[in-house]
């Protein structure tokens, strides 16, 4: 879903956490928890960064993607990512709404057979 058309991103500048989802807190200063940075070669990367004539990222506030791109790398092994980093800077993924239901195939509805409602 992060690398489809109409996926979003929303800049989150040098802070590394969502503004969107909750982390708990511990998070901010821990060490061992570590963002998702974007290769040179990534097209996320690219589009993300906007780079001008020079090289140097233009970052937008606001990104859709109005294509889908082709993962690279560490891309292609995550279902999703949460917060993604390009050099000293942070994009939050903003998840579509209601994408991951909580229902699941074969399922069933059960209800209570002669059940006072029935009776009225």
């Amino acid at each position: 879903m992060f690398l489809r058309s109409r996926a979003q991103y929303r800049l989150l500048g040098s802070s590394n956490m969502p503004e969107l989802m909750e982390d708990p807190s511990d998070f901010v200063n821990n060490p061992t928890i570590v963002r998702f940075e974007l290769s040179q070669d990534s097209q996320l990367r690219n589009k993300l960064c906007n780079s001008d004539d020079n090289g140097s990222c233009r970052f937008e506030n606001k990104i859709i993607l109005n294509a889908n791109l082709v993962c690279y790398g560490k891309e292609c092994d995550v279902d999703t990512v949460r917060v993604v980093k390009i050099d000293s800077t942070y994009y939050e993924y903003v998840r579509p709404p209601c994408v991951q239901q909580i229902f699941y195939n074969n399922a069933m509805k059960l209800g209570q057979q002669g059940s006072w409602n029935s009776h009225v």
